[in-house]
C-alpha cells in the first residue's frame, strides 16, 4: 500500500526563490514514491531556471497551457502519473511527513469508511512579523455543513486519490475567486473528511493591514457567490439548524 506514487502538484508563477524552498520541502518528504510536477503559469516560463538546478528524475517540469493558478492545478493533475494526489503552493512548504502521515491517515479512514475519504491538516502560519499560528482542524466526517458557512481545508493540505479529484471536475477554472472553498463544498458533498489534526505544512503570509481589509470584502464577495451556487444546500442546511432549534427549545420546556 504504501509503495503507490503521490504526485505533489506546484503551481507556480515568478517566485523563484520561494519555489525553491517549496520543492525542497517536497523533496524531504520521508514518503519517497512521490513525483514533483512544476506547472510554470508565468508568460516567460521563468521557472525552468529553477527545475534546471536539480537532477532528481521526480521532478517534472510543464508549462501552463491554459492561464491562472487554479487552471495550472488541473493541468498538473492532467500530467500526472500519481494514484494520489496533493498540492503544494510556490510560496509554501510542507512538514517532512506530511506526505507519510496524511497516507496513514487514508488508509485508517478508508478502511472505516469503506469508501473513497478525503485527507486534510493542520497548518503553521508565519506572519510578517514572524509570529507562528497554529490551525488544527476539528471537523470530521460528513462536513458539507461547514463548508457552507466557511472554508477552513487549506488546499495544500488536501490529500486524495487522483480519480476523486476528476469525478467531481478539478478546479473550477470560470470563478474569479473562492475556488478552493468551491472545491470544498464539491468534495464534502460526496465524500467524507479527516484529518491530520497537527500541523504539515508551514503557510507564509505576505500580506499587511490593508491586504487584510481587502481580504474581508472579497471573502464576504465570495460567501455571496457560494451561498447563491449552492443555494439549494445553504437551504436545507438552515431547515435543519431551524428545526433542531424548535426541538431543543421544546426540550428545555418541557
Amino acid at each position: 500500500m504504501y509503495d503507490q506514487l503521490v504526485s505533489i502538484i506546484i503551481p507556480t508563477k515568478n517566485r523563484l526563490q520561494m519555489l525553491t524552498r517549496s520543492i525542497n520541502s517536497a523533496l524531504a518528504q520521508t514518503y519517497k514514491q512521490i513525483e514533483i510536477i512544476i506547472v510554470d503559469d508565468s508568460e516567460n516560463g521563468t521557472a525552468i531556471k529553477v527545475f534546471e538546478n536539480y537532477s532528481d528524475q521526480r521532478i517534472k517540469y510543464y508549462k501552463n497551457i491554459r492561464a491562472g493558478a487554479n487552471a495550472a492545478r488541473n493541468y498538473g493533475v492532467e500530467k500526472s502519473k500519481g494514484i494520489f494526489i496533493t498540492f503544494l503552493d510556490d510560496d509554501d512548504e510542507y512538514h517532512a511527513n506530511k506526505v507519510e502521515v496524511q497516507f496513514e491517515k487514508y488508509t485508517e479512514a478508508q478502511n472505516y469508511n469503506k469508501a473513497e475519504v478525503i485527507i486534510y491538516g493542520g497548518l503553521s502560519t508565519i506572519t510578517l512579523k514572524g509570529d507562528v499560528i497554529s490551525y488544527s482542524p476539528k471537523y470530521e466526517g460528513n462536513i458539507c455543513n461547514y463548508f457552507l458557512i466557511y472554508n477552513f481545508a487549506s488546499m495544500i493540505t488536501l490529500f486524495m486519490k487522483k480519480e476523486t479529484y476528476l469525478k467531481v471536475g478539478g478546479m473550477d477554472e470560470s470563478l474569479e475567486a473562492g475556488q478552493e472553498w468551491d472545491l470544498n463544498i464539491r468534495l464534502s458533498l460526496k465524500y467524507n473528511y479527516y484529518s491530520v489534526a497537527s500541523p504539515i505544512v508551514t503557510v507564509y503570509r505576505h500580506d499587511n493591514n490593508r491586504d487584510i481589509e481587502l481580504g474581508k470584502a472579497k471573502y464576504h464577495k465570495i460567501l455571496k457567490s457560494i451561498r447563491l451556487k449552492y443555494k439549494h444546500e445553504w437551504t436545507f442546511y438552515t431547515h435543519m439548524l431551524n428545526m433542531l432549534y424548535k426541538i431543543k427549545k421544546i426540550y428545555r420546556s418541557s
